[in-house]
């Protein structure tokens, strides 16, 4: 009995056996087909690549033997040669164990850094050569900045885009977000224009009053303080008026919408309309003894017009820049006079300048902005507005993140109360809130829509506060490439590129630049003309051209003046205000400047300093020669040349220009002898400059040009003392003793 359940056992099992194995063989087949899908689609896309490149290396063949052209017949032919030779297929990868990067794109990607591929479809497209220069494959392979899964073979696998898979391919539109994996900053990075416009909108806007970020260090609130509100607005209604609609009030502000309802907004400007600033004082005078039409004028002149619009339907410089068309609605005059006079005794950390203007000019300009009035805002201050609670409105103010903006005084550095971007470019899908939402689910489009609808993901129990921006298409794009990946990758050091010192102090020049609205004022880049020239009929009265304004002045000398403008141009209406530049500030600017001029002026114009010219090596025959030159060819009726802004007499005032007398410790000596060159290359075209040594063609229009330049550019270096003018008799007798059939 024991024998026979031994053999029925034995049989059983062998039964099992047969099963499980034909299990397996029928697993494996499937497996096995399944790969051999997938070895066959990328078969085909190498075999196409060989294909196609072997068509295109004849025609180019064929082409150069027809122009008998050797030198390109044997380039095609070897590299023909080399093709033909290596037209196998394989899997073809890039190993990187020290960044954990096994990519095998190329297996699908042939033509990726083959240029004849340029406008092929893809798999088989070229890549940017421009980004492969300083990204060679071999070095940091594909999935580093496209994401994806490397060592798939098959698209869907290979993009990523299989279930769990938290880093899908970037599409093209959001590609740049990677550059802030590896690079510390991207100001200047090529190929990472849109990262950076992403970064300056983030700052442009005031995100980071709300959210930490990698952003330029020591940046100031980002606008007015609340403390003393009650003696700077006319009108509580005004306030409540602002918070709930700030684009009905103001087109264009970047003053987000929060979404409130009455009793809070009532709460928040009690609480507001409750802070005061024990340091303010505002002057004491009778509003009629100011003239409004007098201001208006003064509103031009001075230059405020530059940067300010008192028309609703026209916008100022920039959006930060408040727009002053419910001015006699909003401000009290005593508060406006005081914010002329010194903006900075209100807030010490505001862009506005102090201008330098007279006490009558301010009280003048305070009447007439009372005078300025929007009557869609009149319409809008007709309501009863609700009642609120000051506490209420307090609490209201620290949730909703206006700290992050506005001071409140003994309360100047709360805590922010956003999630870091860093945070947000970490966080798995899982963790991100959709909400109710139908969004797609992926990061960019999550982020896209939170910027576009900040209250799309809200839910019964998960509130959503944050405000409601006015932002572009583009703007929007920029921001979700800025977030989107905004942390750098725990790789090796050698993967990492650190902020550079020129990329730090270039991109806080440039911010600067744009933070105290300087292109509303001058054209700083050739062809963008500045905002006040719209507003001046007389060209000669708008403020000057710093284009290649380093190469043009000394440091030394462009440092003292921004820190403390002075009067070059004393004639003028309007005069360069002193803004609140630090020294720490004012050498990036300037470096900035210089960075923007073309590199071959930068190699002839060092910064921060320039050797200076010494008189004793130069014979005094020479500098001699210089004057004579200058006091025939009369330049003093043009440009005053005193100690004392003693102007030349019978001249119109918008004919003439800058005190000659400063030239050796403002200009530099080769930008002299550049600018009597070419006047029209280096003020502009429009100067009123002639062309004294040469003619607009380059042709000489005097014996020896160079030599006379020279000459006449030492003298103004050296010149220690007003010239004589040229009297009319001894310009006829020079004339007479020279012959100028030579000219």
């Amino acid at each position: 009995m024991n024998a026979k359940k031994t053999i029925q056992a034995s049989f059983g099992i062998r039964v099992l056996f047969v099963v499980v194995s034909a299990a397996l063989l029928i697993v494996t087949a499937w497996v096995i087909m399944g790969e051999k899908e997938d070895l066959q689609q990328w078969q085909q896309h190498q075999a196409a690549y060989n294909d196609q490149y072997a068509a295109m290396l004849a025609e180019k063949l064929a082409g150069a033997k027809a122009a008998e052209d050797e030198e390109a017949v044997k380039k095609w032919a070897k590299l023909k040669d080399g093709h033909d030779r290596s037209m196998d297929i394989k899997m073809r990868a890039v190993f990187l164990p020290d960044a954990q990067v096994r990519d095998l794109c190329q297996s699908c990607h042939m033509g990726m850094e083959n240029s004849l591929f340029a406008t092929a479809e893809h798999p088989l497209k070229a890549h940017s050569p421009e980004i492969l220069a300083d990204h060679k494959i071999t070095r940091y392979g594909c999935s580093l900045c496209h994401h994806g899964q490397g060592a798939g073979l098959n698209p869907e696998k290979a993009h990523g885009f299989e279930e769990n898979w938290e880093k899908p391919r970037i599409p093209l539109k959001y590609i740049e977000s990677a550059c802030f994996e590896c690079h510390e900053n991207v100001y200047g990075l090529k190929g990472a224009e849109k990262a950076a416009e992403g970064k300056t909108a983030f700052t442009e806007m005031g995100c980071y009053g709300c959210h930490d970020a990698n952003v330029i260090e020591g940046l100031p609130k980002f606008s007015v303080p609340f403390s003393g509100m009650a003696r700077k607005i006319s009108s509580k209604k005004w306030v409540y008026k602002w918070i709930e609609d700030p684009q009905a009030t103001r087109p264009g502000t970047l003053m987000p919408t929060f979404r409130m309802e009455p009793q809070e907004l009532a709460g928040i400007v009690e609480y507001i309309w409750s802070l005061e600033d024990p340091d303010l004082r505002l002057p004491a005078f009778n509003t009629r003894s100011g003239s409004a039409k007098t201001g208006k004028a003064v509103f031009t002149d001075k230059g405020c017009i530059a940067c300010h619009s008192p028309d609703r339907n026209k916008a100022g410089q920039s959006r930060r820049v408040p727009m002053l068309s419910d001015a006699g609605q909003k401000l009290t005059a005593l508060w406006m006079a005081k914010w002329i006079e010194d903006p900075r005794s209100i807030n010490p950390d505001t862009w506005m300048p102090k201008l330098d203007i007279t006490p009558e000019d301010v009280k003048n300009l305070a009447v007439y902005l009372t005078t300025v009035k929007d009557g869609e805002v009149g319409t809008r201050l007709d309501f009863d507005m609700a009642d609120g609670k000051k506490e209420d409105g307090k609490a209201l103010v620290q949730a909703r993140g206006c700290l992050g903006c506005h001071i409140v005084k003994g309360a100047e550095d709360p805590s922010k109360v956003g999630v870091s971007v860093a945070d947000v470019a970490d966080k798995r899908m899982e963790e991100l809130p959709f909400g109710n939402s139908d969004v797609p689910f992926t990061k960019w489009d999550w982020l896209d829509n939170k910027i576009r609808k900040p209250d799309i993901y809200k839910t019964d129990d998960m509130p959503m506060y944050m405000p409601d921006y006015v932002m572009t298409d583009e703007e929007r794009e920029h921001l979700v490439i800025f977030y989107l990946y905004n942390r750098l990758l725990d790789l090796p050091e050698n993967y990492i590129v650190r902020a550079s010192r020129q990329q730090v102090v270039n991109e806080r020049g440039d911010w600067m630049i744009r933070h105290f609205n300087c292109k509303g004022c001058h054209e700083i880049l050739d062809g963008e003309k500045p905002r006040i020239d719209t507003f001046i009929a007389k060209k000669s009265m708008v403020p000057p051209r710093i284009v290649n304004e380093a190469e043009k002045t000394q440091p030394t000398w462009l440092f003292n003046y921004l820190r403390r403008p002075s009067a070059m141009r004393p004639w003028l209406e309007m005069r360069m205000p002193e803004f609140n530049f630090t020294y720490d500030d004012v050498p990036m600017v300037i470096e900035h400047l210089h960075a923007l001029m073309p590199e071959k002026s930068r190699r002839v114009s060092p910064i921060p300093y320039e050797p200076a010219l010494v008189q004793t090596d130069y014979d005094e025959e020479t500098i001699e020669m210089g004057k004579y030159r200058f006091r025939n060819d009369k330049c003093m009726q043009c440009h005053p040349v005193s100690f004392t802004g003693e102007l030349p007499e019978g001249k119109q005032l918008e004919d003439l220009s800058i005190n000659l007398m400063i030239s050796k410790t403002r200009l530099r000596f080769e930008w002299i002898k550049n600018f009597m060159r070419d006047p029209n290359t280096y003020a502009g075209v429009g100067t009123k400059m002639p062309y004294v040594f040469y003619t607009p063609d380059k042709v000489p229009r005097i014996p020896d040009p160079e030599a006379w330049l020279d000459r006449t550019a030492l003298f103004l270096m050296f010149m220690e003392e007003v010239p004589e003018a040229v009297q009319e008799e001894e310009k006829q007798r020079e004339v007479e003793e020279f012959d100028f059939s030579n000219y």
